[in-house]
C-alpha cells in the first residue's frame, strides 16, 4: 500500500467514490484517482464472474492473493480486464460491468488504462 501511494499519490486525492457495496457478499468497490479497489471480505466464499459496475479497461497492480503477500496466486496478472454487457442483456442502455474472480479474503487494485478506440472499452 505504501508503494501504491508512492507511485500513484492515492492519499493526495481526497475524492473516494464508492462504486459498489454488497453487505451479504461482503464485497466493496471504490475508486480513488485512476485506481479501482475491490475487496472480498467474505471469510469462506470466493466469487467467479462477479460484476462490478464500471466502464473501461483495467490491469491489476496489486493483488493480496499474490504469494509475495502469503496468497495462493489464483489470479493471472497478465489479464487485461474489460468491462462488458452480459449477453442476455440486450437493453440499449444496459450498464457495463467488469467481471472478476474474487477469491475469499482478498483485495485487488486495478489501474484504468487509456482507451484508444471504442472497441477497446
Amino acid at each position: 500500500m505504501l508503494k501504491l501511494h508512492t507511485d500513484f499519490r492515492i492519499l493526495d486525492d481526497l475524492i473516494v467514490k464508492r462504486i459498489y457495496e454488497n453487505n451479504a457478499d461482503k464485497v466493496v468497490a471504490y475508486t480513488r484517482g485512476e485506481l479501482l479497489f475491490v475487496f472480498n471480505f467474505h471469510p469462506t466464499t470466493s466469487f467467479t464472474d462477479y460484476g462490478i459496475p464500471v466502464m473501461g479497461k483495467y490491469r491489476i497492480i496489486l493483488d493480496t492473493d499474490d504469494p509475495l503477500f502469503g496468497g495462493f496466486n489464483r489470479i493471472d496478472h497478465k489479464t487485461v480486464f474489460i468491462s462488458i454487457k452480459k449477453a442476455e442483456r440486450n437493453i440499449i442502455n444496459a450498464p457495463l460491468y467488469l467481471y472478476l474472480y474474487l477469491p475469499t479474503r482478498t483485495a485487488l487494485v486495478f489501474k484504468k488504462e487509456a482507451v484508444r478506440r471504442a472497441t477497446d472499452i
